[in-house]
């Protein structure tokens, strides 16, 4: 084990002992776990279609939204294909889950406590905080009416 891992067990063990972290706490998942970075996981620049589904599985896990982890798949591959820089030519709307610009722009301001402490993306582009958004609000306000692909994958 190396020192650093060492050090963390060790500060983990000292606060379950003093009662400063519960005993059935689980262990903290990897750093990209944690707050579903996924970026550059394939190794290469943006998100790639992997990192997205990651991303989407992760953020489905954390909230809980309705359809789960499938929905969630579901509506992504109809809204964008995955596609974070897709943009629907009528209606402007843009990015994974394909966000109305000026919709995502209010979920950002309404969610400032989850920008700072995640350090989302303000740009509906950006896959995670695209994906982010969408999954954490469907979990708040079911799937729709925002996307009304949610009918076609089945869900509320």
């Amino acid at each position: 084990m190396t020192t650093g891992r060492l050090g963390a067990a060790l500060l983990v063990a000292l606060a379950i002992l003093t009662g400063a972290l519960p005993a059935q706490a689980r262990p903290i998942p990897h750093w990209r776990e944690r707050q579903c970075r996924f970026a550059r996981y394939d190794g290469r620049g943006g998100f790639t279609r992997h990192e997205i589904e990651l991303t989407i599985a992760c953020a489905a896990r954390r909230w809980d939204p309705p359809g789960e982890v499938r929905g969630s798949r579901c509506i992504a591959d109809h809204e964008s294909g995955d596609d974070p820089h897709d943009v629907n030519a009528s209606s402007g709307a843009a990015g994974v889950y394909q966000w109305i610009p000026y919709v995502f722009a209010e979920a950002v301001r309404h969610h400032h406590k989850l920008v700072r402490r995640w350090n989302l993306s303000r740009s509906v582009f950006n896959a995670r905080s695209n994906v982010v958004f969408a999954i954490r609000i469907a979990s708040e306000t079911s799937w729709r009416p925002g996307w009304t692909t949610a009918a076609g994958c089945g869900l509320p």
